[in-house]
């Protein structure tokens, strides 16, 4: 009995079982090359909100409304997660400075770990399109947060795709295990038939020179009486 190819499925079932450290390589690959992008295109989007605040403030800072430019830059210092906003004029002389109470606890850990880094940024104030000075500060990027979501998923992806192909290649290995059984199966029921041909081929032969002794044993009887 010829044996049988391997369904597609199993098939590559069996590739990716025996490839699963590479894939877990070209993962790894994958999640940190995520992570660069990630990061550069969030600091991108924390320069786009600053310029915004800088744009907020030019026209108190233009007449001179400190109080006003001061606590709106407070509130973005909260809500951006800046650890230090200065602003300095065109001569580039610090005008102003706030700086936000040190972190705790958990984040406290994590930035000093450097897995919530601090990435300075800067944005020209503009009035009329009149430079009339510069925004400085140090933006603590939380996008870790973001990440361990995906590693997670990705976790879960590659924890899904490895139990499949375990299933997969356990369901291969069955069928060939049954395939290979019904081909034992199949010549040994071959075998046996071919045996119960010759017995009866046997028995045959044996009936029908038993029915010939019995008729020449007829005939001499009869030729003595």
């Amino acid at each position: 009995m010829s044996g049988r190819q391997p369904k597609p499925a199993a098939a590559g079932a069996f590739g990716l079982m025996g490839r699963w450290p590479a894939v877990l390589v070209l993962a790894g690959l994958l999640f940190g090359g995520y992570v660069l992008v990630a990061n550069q295109l969030a600091a991108k989007a924390a320069e786009g909100r600053l310029a915004a605040h800088t744009r907020v403030i030019a026209v108190p800072l233009w007449h001179y409304d400190l109080e006003h430019s001061v606590e709106y830059l407070a509130l973005a210092c909260a809500s951006e997660g800046y650890r230090r906003l200065e602003i300095f004029d065109i001569q580039g002389d610090s005008a102003f400075r706030h700086t936000p109470p040190p972190l705790e606890g958990f984040e406290r850990a994590l930035a000093k770990l450097h897995l919530l880094p601090t990435v300075t940024l800067s944005a020209p104030v503009d009035y009329a399109g009149e430079f009339i000075g510069t925004v400085v500060v140090e933006w603590l990027n939380h996008s870790l947060y973001q990440h361990l979501y995906v590693f997670f998923a990705l976790v879960l992806a590659l924890a899904v795709a490895y139990l499949y192909a375990r299933v997969v290649h356990a369901k291969g290995e069955l069928s060939e295990r049954v395939q290979a059984r019904t081909a034992e199966l199949a010549a040994s029921n071959e075998s046996l038939q071919a045996q119960i041909r010759v017995r009866q081929r046997a028995e045959n032969a044996l009936s029908r020179s038993g029915k010939s002794f019995r008729t020449i044993l007829d005939s001499i009887d009869a030729t003595i009486y």
